[in-house]
């Protein structure tokens, strides 16, 4: 998350369990709280990530997400950044204030890594924000 009238930043990473306790609406009360941030002023950027085409979940997911789980052929399957995009919406960040680079980890595989797919294995991401 980006605040340009506040010069603030902020990284978060929302697996299923920080999701699941509401993180990204978190951080846009943290950025509120620590930086005087109005959810109208901030930006927010989703990464790459397994993404709801491939992220299959057990059934207590349903109880986890329950407007969030999508069914086909029999599976379920969830997609995080939709939450946490809904998060941030609900948190007050505007819809136009949000950017999503729509790249799944697990079908793009030959350009980025996923422990889902490859297991303990797999190469590592890393994010970078920095302020000038």
């Amino acid at each position: 998350m980006y605040d340009p009238k506040a010069a603030a930043i902020g990284l978060v990473h929302a697996g299923w369990r920080s999701t699941k306790e509401n993180i990204s609406a978190k951080a846009v009360k943290f950025m509120q709280a620590k930086f005087n941030s109005r959810p109208q002023d901030l930006h927010a950027v989703f990464g790459p990530s397994i993404r709801g085409c491939c992220y299959e979940v057990r059934e207590p997911f349903k109880d986890y997400f329950p407007r969030d789980i999508s069914e086909r052929s029999g599976r379920l399957y969830l997609d995080l950044a939709g939450v946490n995009k809904r998060q941030v919406l609900e948190a007050g960040v505007e819809e136009g204030s949000i950017s999503d680079c729509v790249a799944c980890t697990s079908c793009q595989n030959n350009k980025l890594f996923s422990f889902r797919r490859e297991g303990e294995s797999c190469g590592r991401m890393m994010s970078v924000a920095m302020l000038r």
